[in-house]
């Protein structure tokens, strides 16, 4: 009953659900705690989901776009241009559940070399169902205000993405959307981003966007670019460890090749 009692709370480790079945009087061993739960119990450990933490008003506004949204079809999803930025560290901390090594002792395992205060890389990008733009690399302490973000963003990375040609080829050179006129752009609700300017320059560059007002704050979980940069991150950690920035915008700048399917 301990174990099952246990199924879907926190702090419930193999270990400590071992150590509460010793003080009941039961000699289980953490690893026949495990057993049991995967082969009795049919059940396996979830990392908690995150989630934004939402107010009334945000949930009410996120209601209403997946309401506006609800009958498009694939073909219209197609259509969407998926944009966001995304912070890159010097020296990241990857999953230390997944950085494990086997060895007899600690003294046969190299340490993991950590900095106070590591550099960190801003970078813009867009993506649809078809490819992926270019990365926008933000210089270092370049504040990201709506002039920044229409005259080296929007009128540099993402105009030259839509300038592409290519019908076929790899994903980081080839047209996001078929005809650039059916183009649905996305963006978040970044100050930059709900700027008049920005607003005005989306309207004039595509057929169609979500507004400062459709758009629902605090949804970083409603963009699939976030997938991508997770998958990247993910990829980089597996890479050997830049030692400068200018390694890991190069580490970075392979993130066509990491997702080309002819790669």
């Amino acid at each position: 009953m301990v174990i099952v009692k246990s199924l879907g709370k926190r702090h419930h480790s193999t270990r400590k659900l071992s150590t509460k079945l010793k003080l009941k009087g039961y000699q289980i061993s953490k690893s026949t705690v495990h057993n049991y739960l995967r082969n009795q119990l049919a059940v396996r450990a979830f990392k908690r989901p995150k989630k934004p933490k939402l107010t009334q008003n945000q949930m009410i506004n996120r209601l209403k776009f997946c309401q506006k949204v609800k009958d498009s079809t694939v073909n219209d999803w197609k259509k969407v241009m998926w944009s966001d930025e995304s912070l890159f560290e010097l020296f990241h901390s990857s999953n230390t559940q997944n950085d494990r090594i086997w060895a007899h002792s600690t003294q046969d395992v190299l340490p993991r070399e950590t900095i106070k205060n590591p550099p960190k890389i801003m970078v813009w990008g867009m993506m649809s169902y078809r490819g992926l733009s270019d990365l926008h690399f933000i210089p270092p302490k370049q504040i990201v205000n709506a002039l920044y973000y229409v005259s080296d963003i929007l009128e540099g990375t993402c105009l030259n993405t839509l300038k592409r040609r290519r019908i076929n080829g790899p994903v980081y050179s080839r047209k996001l959307v078929l005809k650039r006129s059916e183009a649905h752009f996305m963006q978040d609700g970044a100050p930059a981003h709900r700027a008049i300017v920005a607003q005005e320059w989306c309207k004039k560059q595509f057929s169609s966007f979500w507004t400062k007002d459709e758009w629902p704050g605090n949804s970083p979980d409603l963009n699939p670019i976030q997938n991508i940069w997770g998958i990247l991150k993910q990829s980089i950690d597996e890479m050997k460890q830049p030692k400068n920035v200018e390694q890991l915008k190069n580490q970075l700048e392979l993130h066509g090749k990491i997702f080309n399917p002819n790669g």
